[in-house]
């Protein structure tokens, strides 16, 4: 096991490494069940997804999660990663393999910084976490001229288009994908004088011509009135 490894499992557990680790609460449950001769319990929550996605063509259009009021507990803020950043070997690699290969064939990159929670984000940019990140971005924009960085960091998601720290709702998706859409016909056609780090609009409510079927996320249906998980 590597230095930087054994750095993560003592930081944050065997969690982080294994993620059947993680899941082994489900795992179990579900192991139990059919040996008993009944289905597993994530066969509804799998065909209600399935009906989502291929109902917005392969988009998941989240419902709004009236549980989440924005904060980030200590304990996400750990899982989450805010207070560090580091980039493992083998992706590195892969990045760097992925924007060869577009940089071969002239394909225009954008590589998106996709907006979080304030709280999230604030503590990211507290512990240095978020600097660190933008160094490792920046230092890979800067050897590939065809990737664009969209930058949506600060660009005003609160948490009431959000479902969690990380994901955004069916109202954030939208906008963030119809933004994204108009820079992306934009800078294609002028990429030699446009600039390759732009920020997302900053977000208001754009209402899109595509009609979305939203659905409740697994997670947020698994809690009570009182914002208790159940398991």
């Amino acid at each position: 096991m590597d230095r930087r490894r054994r750095q993560v499992l003592r930081a944050h557990g065997t969690e982080s490494l294994a993620p059947t680790v993680r899941a082994r609460h489900d795992i179990r449950i579900n192991i139990l069940l059919a040996l008993q001769g009944n289905p597993g319990n994530l066969g509804p929550v799998t065909r209600a997804y399935d009906r989502n996605w291929n109902a917005n063509a392969g988009g998941q259009a989240t419902a709004k999660n009236a549980f989440y009021d924005g904060t980030v507990e200590p304990e996400l803020q750990r899982k989450l990663l805010s207070h560090a950043f580091w980039c493992n070997r083998v992706n590195r690699a892969y990045v760097r393999r992925f924007l060869d290969l577009a940089a071969r064939h002239h394909i225009t990159v954008f590589w998106v910084l996709t907006p979080i929670a304030p709280a999230l984000q604030q503590e990211r940019e507290r512990t240095g976490a978020d600097a660190k990140h933008e160094q490792f971005v920046r230092s890979m924009v800067a050897q590939y001229t065809n990737v664009v960085v969209v930058d949506g960091r600060h660009s005003g998601y609160d948490h009431r288009v959000m479902i969690d720290p990380i994901h955004l709702d069916c109202q954030g998706a939208s906008t963030m994908s119809a933004d994204l859409a108009d820079l992306v016909g934009s800078h294609v056609p002028s990429m030699g004088n446009a600039s390759r780090w732009v920020p997302l609009p900053a977000f208001r409510d754009v209402r899109t011509e595509v009609l979305l079927e939203e659905i409740v996320d697994f997670n947020v249906a698994m809690r009570d009135q009182t914002g208790r998980r159940l398991r």
